[in-house]
């Protein structure tokens, strides 16, 4: 049998517990001191301790982290590298699995990967193929149509043959951006090598002169010697040629388009200017989609050649940036490229 009772003595509260022996009558009586403080070593009136517990807790919990830390290692790095990839980036994660649940998941990643892959291969042939073979029936049809309209003198047909070979040419124009597209993504995994910008801007813009002469634009360039970039070359044709040409096409009459390379850090900055509508800045963003194009413009296009643009660019690294040329009506696009090393 057990008594407890609580007594005071010299100021202080103690706990008097009493246990007595029941064949031999023997009692025996502790006192414990009942201070608040006690709580914390004490579970309740039988007294079981707590201090052994929250002695052992540290030692408990650090070998938990530390497992769950070194289990969840594996998981981290697969993590890791698919927060890496970039879009085009489809090829197998290079990660080894050792254990078998994370060696399911790495195989799942994998094979949607390569699915995707392949899809996008198939789109891309197929679009090739097809664009490739839309140019001979367009030349033709071009080609025709000039013809009849050498023969014939009636003012009406002549204007009817004047729309078709507008439409004619906008679709020729079409199908020749849609290939420069596709082999621009073809040519995300290229050979890379070192391109000095600053000479094949000049390669370019003579290729482009006739063009200019035609529509009676000016070409200016402003180029620092020197300005060598890594990257796969006949994409870079495609970005120049495709801001070079939209700054020439956009320009009016008498006007002049105005480009400049030069170092800045470490990147080679690109920049086309030229004296047309530009663009509104709510739309500046959206006229790299593909297809997308200013409703306000004029001219004919095909909407695809600031993405083409985007698409190599984000291919080098590097950044875009659309904006007003600060001095009247015109577009200021500015390419910048990470320098090569």
């Amino acid at each position: 049998m057990e008594e407890i009772e609580t007594l005071y003595k010299d100021g202080r509260r103690w706990r008097a517990r009493t246990r007595a022996v029941a064949p031999s009558g023997t009692r025996m009586t502790v006192l414990v001191p009942a201070d608040a403080g006690q709580i914390f070593f004490t579970f309740n009136s039988r007294g079981f301790y707590l201090l052994p517990l929250l002695i052992s807790i540290p030692v408990l919990l650090l070998p938990a982290w530390i497992s769950i830390r070194m289990a969840l290692r594996p998981w981290n790095q697969v993590a890791r590298e698919v927060a890496s990839r970039g879009p085009q980036d489809l090829a197998p994660l290079s990660f080894k699995a050792r254990h078998r649940e994370l060696t399911a998941m790495v195989e799942s990643i994998n094979n949607l990967m390569r699915r995707v892959s392949d899809s996008a291969i198939r789109e891309r042939v197929f679009i090739a193929d097809a664009a490739h073979e839309l140019r001979t029936p367009l030349a033709a049809m071009n080609i025709n149509v000039e013809a009849l309209q050498s023969q014939t003198t009636d003012t009406r047909t002549r204007q009817l043959l004047s729309g078709i070979l507008s439409s004619g040419s906008r679709a020729t124009r079409l199908v020749s951006q849609l290939l420069m597209l596709m082999r621009s993504d073809a040519a995300a995994h290229g050979a890379v090598e070192q391109v000095a910008l600053d000479e094949l801007l000049q390669d370019r813009l003579a290729a482009l002169s006739g063009l200019a002469h035609v529509r009676g634009v000016e070409v200016e360039l402003a180029a620092e010697d020197g300005v060598q970039i890594r990257g796969q070359r006949e994409t870079l044709v495609s970005l120049i040629d495709n801001l070079v040409e939209n700054a020439i096409k956009y320009s009016p009459q008498g006007g002049m388009v105005k480009v400049r390379v030069r170092r800045c850090g470490p990147e080679a900055v690109l920049s086309v200017a030229d004296q047309g509508p530009g663009i509104a800045s709510a739309l500046q963003e959206r006229v790299f989609d593909r297809f997308y194009r200013d409703p306000n413009q004029t001219q004919s296009g095909s909407g695809l050649g600031l993405a083409i643009v985007k698409a190599a660019v984000e291919q080098h690294g590097g950044d875009i940036r659309l904006d007003s040329t600060g001095r009247g009506p015109g577009l200021l696009a500015t390419v910048r490229l990470p320098l090569a090393a």
